[in-house]
């Protein structure tokens, strides 16, 4: 049997952006990613996460952004 796989990413205040292709911080290699799916930005003190008009959206259709804590878990794809 096969267990889950889990990924932990370090960003700093510059952020990053996720998706399939290779000029991404935090690459995803599965066809329901998007190859520019989100991105990551540091604003007034906060990290948060925003959809970069993915054809599939992210996380439950995020509409605008949301705010990043610590601990806190995203999946994309089965991932």
């Amino acid at each position: 049997m096969e267990g889950a796989q889990t990924t932990f990413y370090k960003l700093n205040e510059q952020g990053g952006t996720i998706g399939r292709h290779s000029a991404n911080q935090i690459i995803i290699m599965e066809e329901s990613v998007s190859r520019s799916h989100a991105e990551i930005v540091f604003r007034d003190q906060d990290f948060f996460i925003r959809d970069t008009k993915s054809s599939t959206g992210s996380f439950i259709k995020i509409q605008e952004h949301q705010c990043v804590f610590e601990g806190m878990i995203f999946e994309m794809g089965s991932n």
